[in-house]
């Protein structure tokens, strides 16, 4: 994605950008045949497979409930930013996409440290607040500098908030529950996506971009609910 946007920004041709990214999928192709995977034989009775425990993980909702609010958030930028931008007479809105895309690797150099040292929650907290910061400022965005501002603060916000999350998921499900619960806080962000996408289209459309973006910031807050009155630990929120 950051390879594509980036190409974009430079003000690539789409077939060459379309191929470019068609390489960058078989070079993934080919660095997957050289992975392994550390499978350790459980001795804990499985239960089984039914539509509740085999379709979802109940321990990792709360997870899921984060990734479906964030995903509230990502599906407008996705969806509108570009249109939007263009309204605020942004020539190229690509150029938002390639300054996410860079705040978002460098955030998650030094994310997962400190996700790891000093407990999740202070990383996921400082995300969430950041990336509806950053959706927050749209609004008010009339120059390439500000919206670049909100790009900074959603590549930040997003780059800390998605791992970290990630990890406190895999924190507290069981080992032999691991795919499921995956599966699950991934279904939580793709149905986030697409009804932020959806619904955001109507009220943006209703009530107009200053009514819609502000209503997005305030879904991706929701997922700080899931914190509230958790342990602690280091090796939790």
């Amino acid at each position: 994605m950051a390879f594509g946007r980036l190409a974009a920004a430079a003000g690539g041709v789409a077939g060459q950008l379309f191929l470019a990214s068609g390489a960058m999928a078989v070079v993934s192709l080919v660095c997957s045949l050289f992975a392994r995977e550390r499978r350790v034989r459980l001795s804990l009775h499985r239960a089984r497979w039914t539509f509740r425990t085999g379709l979802i993980s109940v321990d990792a909702l709360p997870m899921g409930w984060m990734a479906f609010c964030l995903g509230l958030g990502i599906g407008p930028v996705n969806t509108f930013l570009s249109i939007f931008a263009t309204s605020r007479g942004i020539e190229n809105p690509g150029v938002f996409f390639s300054v996410q895309a860079m705040a978002l690797l460098l955030s998650r150099t030094f994310a997962g440290r400190v996700a790891d040292r000093y407990g999740r929650a202070l990383v996921i907290v400082p995300g969430l607040v950041s990336a509806a910061l950053a959706i927050v400022l749209l609004p008010f965005a009339i120059s390439i500098a500000s919206f670049l501002v909100s790009a900074v603060l959603w590549g930040t916000g997003f780059g800390c908030t998605q791992p970290a999350t990630m990890a406190l998921l895999v924190d507290r499900v069981r080992g032999e529950e691991r795919g499921v619960a995956l599966s699950t806080f991934f279904m939580g962000f793709d149905i986030g996506i697409g009804l932020g996408a959806v619904g955001r289209d109507f009220v943006s459309q209703t009530f107009g971009w200053e009514v819609m973006w502000p209503i997005s910031a305030v879904c991706v807050l929701l997922g700080l609910l899931e914190l509230r009155g958790r342990p602690g630990r280091r090796s939790d929120a």
